[in-house]
């Protein structure tokens, strides 16, 4: 407990006296996938638990076992397809923290899995960073495939899953087209 109480007045010190530190910019945009593969890949170090929620029935046990493939020193604590829905939240909180891990994958899509992190995180004792990952434990388990890395570098994997997945149509048109509509008109009102 002492040296948790040393980390969090350490880290506040840095906010304080070099806030460059904590303000820097990417080079390149980063995806929820290779976010997620990159904690995995560094998890294997520092021996952190991780629990993968969402997709369908089955596929994130697969994924886990696809991740311990390229993972051999990877940690899983579990793994459910469960869903967003507010009448299964106890029972999924309760299996997460039986589990207790360290790190809490979510993938229910966005922004379902924002909000149920958002309404959940604070029943969890042992999670200490929860995202949302999309279709991470999809491409993981083999279910769906990445874009190719030109498609991905120039920001175009959202078309090669719609070509691949057209019932995302709706979500891709209020995502590029509407949402970027009423930002310009948000931007006119001013």
């Amino acid at each position: 407990m002492k040296s948790r109480k040393i980390q969090i007045l350490f880290s506040l010190l840095i906010i304080f006296l070099s806030p460059k530190k904590i303000r820097g910019v990417f080079p390149e945009r980063v995806t929820g996938s290779d976010l997620f593969n990159k904690v995995i890949e560094r998890s294997q170090d520092k021996k952190w638990r991780i629990f993968l929620l969402g997709a369908d029935v089955g596929i994130a046990q697969k994924a886990i076992d696809n991740l311990l493939k390229k993972y051999p020193k990877a940690v899983f604590a579990g793994g459910y397809s469960g869903s967003p829905n507010v009448n299964e939240e106890n029972y999924i909180c309760e299996m997460i923290n039986i589990a207790k891990p360290d790190i809490l994958f979510v993938a229910y899509g966005s922004p379902a899995q924002e909000i149920w992190i958002k309404r959940n995180l604070n029943k969890f004792s042992s999670v200490k960073v929860a995202a949302g990952v999309g279709g991470a434990i999809d491409f993981a388990a083999g279910k769906i495939k990445r874009a190719p890395l030109l498609l991905q570098r120039i920001g175009l994997e959202w078309l090669w899953r719609l070509i691949k997945e057209p019932s995302r149509i709706k979500r891709i048109w209020r995502a590029t087209y509407i949402f970027v509509r009423f930002i310009a008109n948000q931007k006119n009102k001013k």
